[in-house]
């Protein structure tokens, strides 16, 4: 007995020597030739090691053709000579670029699908641009939300115009990501549309993607007789890209600038400035007292809106306030508040300051949005503030706070415009919305018109 299991044990090990080792049963009954080992089931299989990606890489000097079961891939994987590790049942996504819509000198639409996940979940999807070719993930990137299908259009914002960019959709797997083609865009240069006169009008938007600057209107300066009558504030100044529907109907609204105050040493009274166009508010007048100087008015605010939704405002400065002749507050009125908001500080416009002496309050700026408070002129020491400003949730862009009007000894100076750097893209020469100045004599000078500038 003890011979025959020696010679069983002797056969095998002779027949996986020579022919390869056969593991089952049937026909045939050696292993295939080519074959170092052959298993035969017919209700089991072949189970390889099963090891995570990081237990996987930790095998040192793994061989070529080694194999194991990824469990993180959900997939056999061997190792090769020149890539690796390889995956043969999971990819790289596919991937389509589509095409560029809406072009303007700002921005465009990017189009795109992914055509083929790979066999794994997309965990990322988007589009990358620059102005290097070809672009990746190491620049511009726009991510997108979902798996395999259309992407976009998906706007690309904030470009240079005149500018050469390259784009191409991308997506993410477990594997990686891949690209579709490089789409070359060369945006364009821009169209300029100019709005300087107070009031409101309309614009039909030409182009999705824009830029818009606006400028509010200047507080006119306070009236004097005696003392000097104050400055005015300048108007606020804002701009920011926007994404606009083309086609569809927008307002535009420009600040005027305020009226100056005056003084009328023959009658009782020195009276407000009226309120600039757009919102600003009135000056208040002066006191009995002879000749006491009323405030100036209000700029009005200046902006880009839609029905009651508003995009971005540029507040107008505050009127400065009126001379300070007598010593008794009894005067007819404070500033007014600029409308349409009310008498109110914050984002609802600027306050009416209210009386000192005999000197009327300068009015209010800026209308329903971020105006600045009109100031007394109380012993020669009031001055306007500027305009603030105003951009909606979820638009970024770049804000400046108008100048403040102040005194001197020949009569208030009013604020001088805001100075925008980003002038140059809109051919502006940061000379709109500056404050009057305060009177030497008798009546202060009107606050300067608002801007509305739109590029695209």
């Amino acid at each position: 007995m003890k011979i025959k299991v020696l010679l069983f044990v002797f056969g095998i090990v002779f027949s996986a020597h020579s022919q390869g080792v056969l593991i089952g049963s049937g026909q045939p009954s050696q292993p295939a030739a080519s074959a170092a080992l052959e298993v035969r089931a017919q209700y089991q299989g072949f189970l390889p090691p099963r090891l995570t990606s990081a237990q996987r890489d930790s095998i040192l000097n793994p061989v070529v053709g080694l194999t194991i079961f990824n469990t993180d891939l959900d997939c056999l994987e061997f190792f090769t000579q020149n890539l690796g590790w390889q995956a043969p049942c999971i990819k790289s996504p596919t991937v389509t670029t589509q095409g560029e819509t809406g072009l303007s000198a700002f921005g465009f639409y990017a189009n795109g699908s992914v055509v083929s996940n790979g066999g794994s979940v997309i965990t990322q999807r988007g589009f990358c641009y620059g102005t290097v070719s070809p672009p990746t993930l190491q620049d511009s990137v726009v991510l997108l939300t979902g798996g395999v299908g259309v992407m976009g259009p998906s706007p690309i914002l904030n470009l240079q115009s005149n500018t050469t960019y390259y784009v191409r959709a991308f997506a993410s797997n477990i594997m990686g990501a891949s690209y579709g083609l490089v789409d070359t865009v060369v945006t364009p240069q821009p169209t300029l549309v100019s709005f300087s006169v107070a009031g409101q009008s309309t614009w039909t938007a030409a182009a999705a993607f824009v830029k818009v600057l606006a400028i509010g209107g200047g507080g006119g300066g306070g009236g004097n007789d005696g003392p000097v009558g104050g400055g005015g504030g300048s108007g606020a100044a804002v701009s920011a890209s926007l994404v606009l529907t083309p086609g569809q109907v927008y307002s535009i609204g420009v600040g005027g600038g305020g009226q100056g105050g005056n003084s009328s040493c023959a009658g009782p009274n020195g009276n407000g400035g009226a309120g600039g166009t757009n919102g600003g508010g009135n000056g208040g007048n002066a006191g009995t007292q002879p000749c006491s100087g009323g405030g100036g008015g209000g700029g009005g605010w200046s902006g880009i809106f839609s029905g009651n939704t508003f995009l971005l405002l540029a507040g107008g400065g505050a009127g400065g306030g009126g001379s300070n002749e007598g010593t008794a507050n009894n005067v007819a009125a404070p500033g007014g508040g600029s409308q349409p908001n009310g008498n109110t500080g914050g984002n609802n416009g600027g306050a009416g300051a209210n009386y000192s002496g005999d000197g009327g309050g300068g009015g209010g700026g800026g209308g329903g949005y971020w105006g600045g408070n009109g100031q007394t002129n109380l012993n020669n020491n009031g001055s306007a503030s500027g305009g603030e400003n105003f951009l909606a949730n979820g638009i970024t862009g770049s804000q400046w706070t108008g100048n403040a009007g102040g005194i001197d000894g020949n009569g208030g100076f009013g604020a001088s415009p805001v100075v925008v750097p980003v002038a140059a893209d809109f051919n502006y020469g940061n000379d709109a919305g500056a404050g009057g100045q305060g009177a030497p004599s008798s009546t202060g000078a009107p606050g300067a018109t608002g801007r509305v500038i739109i590029a695209y």
